[in-house]
């Protein structure tokens, strides 16, 4: 709007995963590794602490929204009364990816930060005790305990990645074989160009967007395993 003069934030970008968060973090790291900019990291390690601190032990995953004025919780402003009071794929999937993404980049500049490797890895305990026998994740879970609450939907796709990723910084098999299970699963929606139930604000719908967990767990996968099944499916 060319009659305001300063620019403002029209919301706080407080969620773990999806729009902010991680999403934010990398690429404010990767701008140090290219321009030496030293606030940049320590804004990305700053948003970083805060997804490492987000994790909620009676449910064994992180909550949804964590920032400095808004605390820990579930609720943000997305689908509004349709997706509510429960922890969501989407952005749980995106915030483990992300900071995983982060670690291993911020490693690569000398500086670790096991702590943050040591959320996600809880988290995405969690999501291996609560994976389907067809591979399938979940779209919503229980705040209270570890439990799926609506199983329908294509957002759960992000775990793949965040999995693939935890296998590389762990060596742990598990999190690689449930990452194999969950990209097999969700290739049916990719192969049947039908990918429906991901961004939070356009709830079980259609759209352009879900598909990018996928592209990047068959990217990674195939990075590891060097099986072209893998790259076929990206």
């Amino acid at each position: 709007d060319p009659r305001k003069k300063v620019l403002t934030a029209w919301r706080t970008l407080a969620e773990v995963g999806w729009t902010g968060g991680g999403v934010i973090a990398y690429p404010l790291l990767a701008s140090h590794r290219v321009q030496g900019n030293d606030v940049a990291r320590a804004r990305a390690e700053y948003l970083c602490d805060w997804i490492a601190e987000a994790d909620h032990p009676a449910s064994g995953l992180l909550w949804d929204v964590c920032g400095k004025n808004e605390g820990k919780r579930l609720n943000w402003w997305w689908s509004g009364y349709i997706v509510k009071d429960c922890h969501c794929a989407y952005t749980n999937g995106s915030g483990l990816y992300y900071l995983l993404k982060t670690l291993i980049l911020s490693r690569a500049q000398g500086n670790d930060h096991s702590h943050w490797l040591g959320t996600a890895c809880r988290a995405l305990d969690t999501i291996v005790q609560l994976q389907q026998k067809d591979g399938n994740y979940g779209y919503s879970f229980s705040a209270e305990r570890p439990a799926i609450l609506d199983a329908e939907g294509f957002a759960g796709v992000w775990f793949v990645p965040a999995l693939i990723f935890a296998h590389q910084l762990t060596g742990e098999a598990r999190y690689l074989d449930s990452a194999r299970r969950g990209l097999e699963f969700y290739h049916a929606f990719v192969r049947d160009l039908n990918c429906w139930g991901t961004p939070m604000d356009t709830w079980k719908s259609l759209d352009q967007e879900g598909n990018l967990g996928f592209l990047r767990g068959a990217s990674l996968m195939h990075q590891v395993t060097h099986d072209d099944r893998y790259l076929a499916m990206l």
